[in-house]
């Protein structure tokens, strides 16, 4: 999972301690369903008028996270140390100066060869719209939009446009960090600058592919009821409301559940619930039972099992491990 850090734009990060030896699963993304993050909801983010979500993130091999997806749009780079971006089922590599693009669909995730640092950019896409002008806003939403055209979700560090982005990103940091009147319409303009670029350097030449296309379509249709999971992981909903807000039938819901997510929605539900867990294991010293019960787990052993398997060691180690790798 990715750990927040307010630090400069490209300041240093503490490396973790060694890791403790200790009989481990060794769990990959492969291993884990999508999630889908409710704090970047758009709708959640206008309702509380909020157009961004900023902020420089450092990621563990150690603890690694699953992929995830949200209806923000989000765009990034990385400042220190090397790993791979999961975008849908593929692998690409990240070192240093690489960028990337996430629309409002894809599922992905970064991963960390050891320790590495990102400064991200999540944003509402009505930023990009123009509704006086109809032809800018379908420009500039284009680079992030799926459908027919497709442009390059990871900008090598090589390209010769890549650093202009990388130019952008770091005033949007700089903005985001001063915090001076008037920051989020400059950082609007950044943003708009960055869609041009990518609208005139970055368009793909290879196809969609109609799997991805397909998935990123029921992604968006079962929002709703993933919106209504996380709202209420404790005292989850039933299958058949589930399912009512897509106004289908319990089983065709499992049916396009699985084949968005990978997984039931009662193993999408437990999962959710361990990263809550996580980060209560990370961010304090409840006890572990204690912590069960918050998560919605009926008894310490099943929560005890079902972590285990899902993030590959116990509870009590997990936090020990975190802790070593927490900045002192």
């Amino acid at each position: 999972m990715c750990r927040s850090a307010e630090r400069g734009f490209g300041a240093g990060y503490p490396l973790g301690a060694p890791e403790k030896k200790t009989t481990m699963k060794h769990i990959t993304w492969r291993d884990l369903p999508c999630i889908y993050m409710d704090s970047l909801n758009s709708v959640r983010m206008l309702g509380e008028q909020r157009p961004y979500t900023i902020g420089f993130y450092d990621l563990y091999a150690a603890d690694p996270g699953p992929r995830h997806w949200h209806d923000a749009l989000e765009v990034g780079c990385v400042l220190h140390g090397d790993g791979t971006l999961v975008l849908e089922d593929q692998e690409y590599r990240l070192q240093p100066g690489t960028v990337y693009v996430v629309n409002s669909a894809h599922r992905h995730m970064g991963y960390a060869d050891g320790t590495m640092q990102l400064f991200v950019v999540h944003f509402h896409p009505y930023l990009l719209h123009d509704t006086s002008f109809h032809t800018l806003g379908v420009a500039a939403t284009q680079p992030f939009a799926f459908g027919e055209r497709r442009f390059l979700a990871l900008l090598p560090a090589s390209h010769p446009n890549t650093p202009q982005i990388v130019s952008l990103l770091t005033g949007i940091a700089g903005e985001y960090q001063a915090a001076a009147i008037g920051w989020e319409v400059v950082t609007k303009g950044y943003l708009l600058q960055i869609a041009g670029l990518l609208l005139r350097h970055f368009l793909s030449t290879t196809p969609p592919d109609p799997t991805v296309t397909r998935r990123e379509a029921l992604l968006a249709r079962i929002a709703p009821a993933l919106q209504l999971l996380e709202q209420n992981l404790v005292d989850p909903p039933s299958l058949a409301d589930l399912a009512a807000t897509i106004a289908v039938n319990p089983n065709y819901f499992c049916m396009l559940f699985r084949e968005a997510t990978g997984t039931s929605p009662v193993a999408y539900r437990n999962l959710r619930r361990v990263m809550c867990a996580q980060q209560l294991l990370a961010n304090g010293d409840e006890p572990v039972s204690l912590i069960a019960e918050r998560c919605g787990f009926e008894a310490v052993q099943q929560f005890n099992r079902v972590f285990l398997r899902l993030v590959g060691c116990t509870p009590g180690h997990y936090r020990h491990r975190t802790r070593d790798l927490s900045p002192s």
